[in-house]
């Protein structure tokens, strides 16, 4: 009789327990994984209110992602290219210059149009001509949107887009922020949101900006490899869905939202809201700039061969603005 009472129960406090269990996921996409990276800033917002927002389970029922951050397009490429990743965040022109030799992938969408501004703190810097041999300017990477808005400057400023070369060093956004703050041989920081609102408020002064060089705009685009988009196409037009709820949920200052801006940023709230409204920031999934900057780097030598058409790089169904 205790041996039965025994195992009586026993086998209720199973039943129970199972009760509190969330069930393993039988959903449709449980057998596909996506790798997936993404840089630092506001500029990745999208990226990182998926991830935080489990969207790409929502619209991909039981899939598995592995995300990882890396600074610089170039790494990316280089990711991309050894197999390492299915989908990346990163500038144009990092794009274009894996194009140009020879790279399968190409631009889903956009996810973002990005301010760039040269910051300085040296007083005796006002224009690119000041900056001496041994100054350096931090850029997120050799070839990155701000290496070539650079590049734009210095050939409007100086007659040549590659003078300002022998001056640049690819550091990502906190230590060039950390390194111009201590006054390294870091004279500027070509950067993006927030760090241009956190380099103003420590007294620095902006020399080149984006918006004055660049008018047609810059995106950040999401960029995938032919195999994730030919061979898991409902996986990629999932992804695109998430990308476009964390977009129209970032665009309306959505609450939850808001806070894991804060929270990934490191700000406050009041402070996420004022830099979605900072000019020259635009957080949408069309395609800003391609074509422009493709012909600056090709006339420059940044490339040695030029897309004819969007259609080139970028995957069918991805918009392009102000080719």
């Amino acid at each position: 009789m205790k041996k039965l009472l025994f195992i009586s129960l026993l086998f209720f406090l199973v039943l129970f327990s199972c009760k509190g269990k969330k069930p393993e996921s039988n959903g449709e996409y449980s057998n596909l994984k996506i790798r997936i990276a993404q840089q630092f800033g506001m500029l990745f917002a999208p990226v990182y209110v998926v991830q935080e927002l489990n969207l790409l389970d929502k619209y991909l029922p039981g899939v598995s992602s592995e995300w990882s951050n890396i600074s610089g397009g170039t790494t990316m490429n280089e990711a991309l290219v050894a197999g390492q990743l299915d989908v990346a965040f990163m500038g144009i022109p990092p794009l274009l210059i894996a194009w140009a030799r020879g790279v399968d992938f190409k631009i889903a969408g956009g996810i973002c149009v990005t301010p760039v501004e040269l910051m300085v703190k040296e007083n005796t810097i006002r224009s690119l001509s000041d900056f001496n041999d041994t100054d350096k300017i931090a850029v997120s990477g050799i070839g990155s949107i701000n290496h070539i808005i650079l590049a734009m400057a210095a050939k409007r400023e100086l007659g040549d887009a590659k003078a300002m070369d022998k001056n640049l060093i690819a550091m990502a956004h906190p230590d060039a922020y950390s390194a111009l703050l201590r006054g390294t041989e870091i004279k500027g920081h070509f950067t993006t949101m927030p760090y241009i609102d956190f380099e103003l408020k420590d007294g620095f002064i902006s020399i080149v900006s984006a918006d004055e060089i660049y008018e047609q705009g810059n995106s950040i685009v999401c960029v995938t490899t032919k195999a994730f988009h030919d061979k898991q196409n409902e996986a990629y037009k999932g992804l695109i869905s998430a990308l476009e709820e964390a977009i129209e949920l970032i665009n309306n200052e959505d609450p939850e939202v808001i806070s894991i801006i804060s929270k990934t940023e490191k700000i406050s709230e009041e402070d996420a809201i004022r830099y979605l409204k900072w000019p020259g920031l635009l957080y949408d999934i069309k395609v800003y700039g391609t074509m422009g900057l493709a012909r600056f780097m090709y006339e420059q030598g940044f490339i040695d061969k030029a897309p004819e058409s969007t259609a080139d790089i970028m995957w069918s169904g991805a918009v392009a603005v102000d080719e």
